[in-house]
């Protein structure tokens, strides 16, 4: 598969060098992780593309993250979230939620009353300076 890109200078062609369908876990499907493309991309750990059309609105209970960052677009619909520093909030439709997990916490999540919940949430390695730092997060 060859994909085009217009450019100030031209058209530049590209081949397409790995395509997947990932892995899919009720809602969520994983599209890339350590063990395939997240070990090449790296800071990029894994990409997970969440759509809740098929009727499945889970909750997320608290389960801890730490050394990583997530950033979160919503596509369609909101989700709600909270963690162990006290932190609640939604993410609206076209939102983004930048949260820094660093040295480390447990964080939750609901797919709320909306009818349809889709987005991404890409999923960073953070450097040595920044893996033991307080948990940041920004929407």
């Amino acid at each position: 598969m060859i994909a085009s890109a217009n450019t100030s200078q031209g058209t530049t062609e590209r081949r397409v060098v790995y395509r997947t369908r990932g892995r899919q876990h009720g809602p969520v499907t994983r599209l890339m992780s350590p063990s395939d493309l997240g070990e090449v991309l790296r800071p990029f750990v894994f990409l997970d593309h969440f759509d809740t059309a098929g009727g499945s609105t889970a909750n997320f209970g608290l389960h801890p993250h730490s050394g990583i960052a997530t950033a979160t677009w919503i596509m369609e619909g909101h989700v709600s979230y909270e963690d162990t520093t006290g932190e609640t909030g939604i993410i609206p439709t076209g939102g983004l939620e930048w949260m820094q997990a660093g040295g480390g916490v447990w964080h939750g999540g609901s797919f709320g009353d909306s009818p349809r919940i889709r987005g991404f949430q890409l999923w960073l390695a953070l450097p040595p300076d920044l893996d033991w730092d307080r948990r940041k997060a920004s929407t």
